[in-house]
Protein backbone atom coordinates (compact mmCIF):
# COMPACT_ATOMS: atom_id res chain seq x y z
CA UNK A 1 0.00 0.00 0.00
CA UNK A 2 2.99 2.46 1.08
CA UNK A 3 4.13 1.97 -2.66
CA UNK A 4 1.13 2.26 -3.85
CA UNK A 5 0.58 5.70 -2.32
CA UNK A 6 3.94 7.27 -3.16
CA UNK A 7 3.35 6.07 -6.70
CA UNK A 8 0.09 8.15 -7.17
CA UNK A 9 1.38 10.95 -5.40
CA UNK A 10 4.27 10.79 -7.73
CA UNK A 11 2.19 10.93 -10.89
CA UNK A 12 -0.14 13.50 -9.52
CA UNK A 13 2.75 15.78 -8.32
CA UNK A 14 4.62 15.08 -12.05
CA UNK A 15 0.91 15.73 -14.04
CA UNK A 16 0.78 19.36 -11.61
CA UNK A 17 4.46 19.97 -12.78
CA UNK A 18 3.96 19.48 -15.83
CA UNK A 19 0.54 20.94 -15.96
CA UNK A 20 2.34 24.63 -14.19
CA UNK A 21 5.48 23.94 -17.01
CA UNK A 22 3.40 23.86 -19.96
CA UNK A 23 1.14 27.14 -18.68
CA UNK A 24 4.79 28.80 -17.92
CA UNK A 25 6.07 27.90 -21.40
CA UNK A 26 2.80 29.17 -23.40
Amino acid sequence: MFVDAAAIVAMLSNEVEAERCARAVT
